[in-house]
């Protein structure tokens, strides 16, 4: 039982919504257990007299709630002004008809909203969520007298710099969020990205929506509730690292001689990826192709990718991705990664063997092929894979093989 109906109310009702044992009405009026945001429930100072059908709105139209004016210190929680007994404020068991132990806090923050951390470079905004209360059985913000009030926050970074600002819209538009843009002035700076940044949400009567403007006076400023209602734990004030990392994976999926259509194999060290079969009397100093597609995988857009190719020969071939790279059969010139992987293709022609002069090798040697991609001098993505080469043929050289 969660709600007491709006008649034939009495003790055992309210003692069970509670979860009170008490049978004393005047320690059921003041339970701590009250919802203070049942729109319905004893106040101290109750609207007309004992019959009165209004009683929940208060003389001052509060509702029975004490709000406090927005403090930097975010110490002082809203409370339930509870009767205190006597004639000007009696305890009256027929306060608790509608009374709902299941409303919501009128205007708030859950802390499960708040993320730990932003990328500035996954998305430069952090927008988080007012959640508020538009239920009939619980108090609306313009019940109160702030549907005309808008959303704001005070954003704290290092050194305690701060700044205040607002939505565009009131409250009682069913504004709920507000947007805080870290890749824009005045936070695109190291005052705040790689900081630890404090945000204190309020609802003020003055506007002032560019984040960017001039400090203006906010007017009348109130703090939202903390605590937990209802299982939701709700925050006045809360701190999300904001950090501009950017990060990039290439996982090297198919390995080819050529950018065709067919002949792509998996570049795995137990596999022989046999490339052109076709024999060579100078098969030394020809020089092969290789393709390979990869699945660019993380949050950045890079413009420089560099590919280094070790081969048998102790040799390596190093280049500029960017010259040769492709993106479902186009030439593209900046990889952008992704979570789910944008798949690419690098097709690089007269990379493979070349040891600087003649050499002969040994027939049908299997050898080892190692491919790494590098992003500003890291290792992105690498594989290494068996090459087979083609039957051994004699030539004016000294010696031929198929061309890897």
């Amino acid at each position: 039982m969660s709600k007491i109906g709006e008649t034939n109310v009495d003790i055992a009702e309210v003692k069970a919504v509670l979860g009170h044992n008490s049978n004393d009405l005047g320690t059921l009026c003041k339970s701590p257990n009250i919802n203070m945001f049942s729109k319905k429930k004893p106040i101290n100072n109750r609207r007309g007299d004992i019959n009165s059908t209004d009683w929940y709105v208060g003389t001052t139209g509060d509702y029975g709630l004490s709000i406090p004016s927005f403090s930097t210190s975010n110490n002082t929680n809203w409370t339930h002004k509870k009767p205190v007994g006597g004639e000007t404020s009696p305890y009256c068991l027929g306060d608790f008809r509608g009374y709902d132990s299941t409303a919501r806090p009128v205007i708030g923050i859950p802390e499960d909203n708040i993320p730990p951390t932003l990328n500035v470079i996954n998305s430069g905004s952090l927008a988080f969520l007012f959640d508020m209360n538009f239920d009939a059985s619980g108090i609306t913000p313009t019940e109160l007298g702030y549907g005309a009030y808008y959303l704001g926050v005070r954003v704290v970074g290092k050194n305690g710099v701060s700044k205040e600002f607002t939505t565009a819209s009131q409250i009682q538009n069913q504004t709920d969020f507000l947007v805080v843009d870290f890749s824009k002035s005045p936070f695109n700076n190291t005052n705040w990205v790689g900081q630890t940044v404090t945000f204190q949400p309020f609802i003020c009567s003055g506007k002032q929506s560019d984040q960017d403007g001039n400090a203006i006076a906010l007017g009348d400023k109130r703090g939202l509730p903390f605590g937990t209602f209802n299982g939701i734990k709700y925050v006045n004030q809360f701190s999300v690292k904001i950090e501009k990392k950017s990060t990039f994976h290439a996982n090297i999926t198919l390995i080819n001689d050529d950018n065709g259509s067919s002949g792509w194999k998996t570049p795995e060290s137990t596999e022989n990826v046999n490339f052109s079969t076709g024999n060579f009397s100078n098969a030394l100093i020809s020089k092969g192709s290789l393709a390979f597609k990869f699945k660019a995988v993380g949050n950045a857009e890079i413009s420089n990718l560099d590919v280094t190719i070790s081969t048998y020969f102790n040799t390596t071939f190093s280049a500029n991705a960017m010259n040769s790279l492709y993106k479902d059969g186009v030439k593209v010139t900046s990889v952008r990664a992704t979570p789910a992987g944008n798949e690419y293709m690098i097709y690089i022609m007269n990379c493979l063997n070349d040891n600087g002069g003649h050499a002969e090798m040994v027939n049908n040697k299997a050898s080892e092929i190692f491919v790494s991609l590098k992003q500003s001098g890291m290792i992105a993505g690498s594989t290494m894979f068996v090459a087979a080469t083609s039957t051994y043929v004699s030539g004016a050289e000294g010696g031929g093989m198929g061309e890897l």
